[in-house]
């Protein structure tokens, strides 16, 4: 996650250095990540259900290190695209055998945040981490950019990739070699233990497209539209908008989770919960993209954060909870390359498209009525969705 983080950083940068146009840049920050991601994450889920995930991780990690470190030389789009493409495959071997893991060995009779949401809460750490490393070290580089002539911004990528190299490192000494399914492992799904997909996961999937969608709009964009509109400098805005990432994202996905445990009817009903939090995103979305003031952008932007992550883990649940035991990992696969597919892959590329296309106004005015638009865009389809389909009411039982 970090690593998305670092390139969405740069980005500001490459624009005006390569003369990249924002749907360039939407290509980079999506399909050329989410093409390989979905079309891996769904042979490395099949994978893992029939084989120890450690291997898996240890090596996505290693690929996500040689991928940063590809963007670190890059000079090029063909280079930047294919430093993205290796991303791709290396967070498609890592996520969903870390997922799996976590699903199989959560203990009974756990109290506090579900297991997963501390995943989910913690893969947010990770990129807002990711941006806060990018600001010192961009202003740091930077400025020795400016005085050695070497790209300052090359130092970044190069930081990653030692970082998930040391990582990769690290996990191959302390996973264990064999993880296999613990016999008293609590069903997340007793209706699914065994058998086909049910039905309940097509409108799952559904309602899980739009929080990724508008998320990743975000998370690719923001820091440009902080350096356009609001005059911040690329290390700045990184630093900014990963601070408030690293309380909200993170605070999104353990508040989704506690509210899945305790409130009954987000339980039974995760269409209407998913939409009602991105309803709430949306006007949020457009006093941070519009206001005047830092302090109002700020505060908007942590609301935004808060509810597109709780309405993220509360689709992710609910696809656990309804997945086959013996098929959880192929499920989280299927469910991971779809929804990187249309979400990762539509929403930064959908945001420049419409930035560039002369429907919105120029440069930064043009780029902030992109983001709205396409949350809007999001926001819209899942309250039809939740309004329009009565599925089964089926309580997650999250592990506890």
């Amino acid at each position: 996650m970090a690593s998305r983080s670092a390139f969405a950083a740069i980005v500001p940068v490459l624009g005006r250095q390569y003369h990249f146009t924002d749907t360039a840049l939407g290509v980079l920050m999506g399909p050329a990540f989410a093409v390989m991601y979905g079309v891996a994450a769904i042979t490395f889920g099949s994978w893992a259900d029939r084989h120890a995930p450690r291997r898996l991780m240890i090596a996505g990690l290693a690929v996500v290190a040689v991928a940063s470190g590809i963007v670190a030389i890059s000079d090029r789009f063909g280079l930047f695209f294919l430093g993205q493409l290796l991303l791709g495959l290396g967070q498609a071997a890592f996520v969903p055998a870390a997922i799996l893991l976590i699903v199989r060995d959560a203990p009974r009779g756990r109290t506090g945040p579900p297991p997963l949401a501390l995943f989910t809460g913690a893969s947010a750490l990770g990129r807002s981490t990711g941006f806060m490393i990018a600001g010192l070290v961009l202003a740091a580089s930077l400025t020795l950019g400016r005085t050695t002539g070497i790209d300052g911004w090359r130092v970044l990528p190069l930081v990653m990739a030692l970082s998930i190299a040391l990582l990769a490192g690290v996990c191959c000494r302390t996973l264990p070699r064999h993880r296999a399914i613990r016999p008293d492992a609590p069903a997340l799904a007793p209706a699914h233990a065994t058998g086909p997909v049910p039905a309940a996961l097509i409108p799952l999937f559904a309602a899980a497209f739009a929080p990724v969608l508008i998320g990743q709009s975000i998370a690719a964009w923001m820091p440009s539209l902080l350096v356009r509109m609001r005059g911040f400098t690329p290390a700045d805005a990184a630093t900014v908008f990963g601070g408030i990432l690293l309380v909200m994202g993170f605070a999104g996905q353990l508040v989704g989770g506690l509210a899945i445990q305790r409130i009954a009817w987000i339980s039974r009903r995760p269409l209407v919960a998913n939409a009602v939090c991105l309803g709430i995103a949306l006007p949020l979305l457009v006093v941070a993209t519009h206001a005047p003031r830092p302090v109002v952008i700020g505060l908007s932007l942590a609301g935004v954060l808060l509810v597109i992550g709780m309405a993220a883990f509360i689709a992710l649940q609910a696809v656990q909870t309804a997945s086959p035991a013996d098929r959880r990992g192929t499920t989280t696969g299927v469910f991971l390359a779809l929804v990187t597919l249309v979400g990762a892959g539509g929403g930064p590329l959908l945001t420049g498209l419409l930035s560039d296309s002369g429907l919105t106004a120029a440069d930064g005015q043009g780029l902030a009525a992109a983001l709205v638009l396409v949350a809007a865009g999001g926001a819209g389809f899942n309250a039809l969705l939740a309004a329009g389909i009565a599925i089964r009411p089926t309580t997650l039982a999250a592990v506890r």
